[in-house]
């Protein structure tokens, strides 16, 4: 079983998102970008799918686990904030 199924049948809302890779031509804040407009995103729409906005953890592994980590440390930094 993947870790994500055992999360989600623990009760929590999982959501997987795609984000832009160097082999797109993007670089490490475009990234950053991608995975911080998804995170407004499942805020925006928390009723639609479950989620309590106050408590969202990112978890990742690997590059999507660096820029988890990225995430967390911009947070307050609104260059980072772009898209919708």
């Amino acid at each position: 079983m993947n870790l994500r199924t055992f999360v989600a049948e623990a009760g929590f809302v999982v959501a997987s998102i795609q984000y832009r890779t160097i082999t797109d031509g993007a670089t490490y804040a475009d990234s950053l970008i991608d995975v911080k407009s998804a995170i407004r995103y499942l805020r925006a729409h928390a009723d639609a799918y479950g989620i309590d906005p106050d408590h969202i953890a990112v978890w990742a592994e690997s590059a999507g686990g660096y820029l988890a980590a990225m995430a967390g440390v911009t947070s307050n930094l609104k260059s980072f904030d772009k898209g919708g």
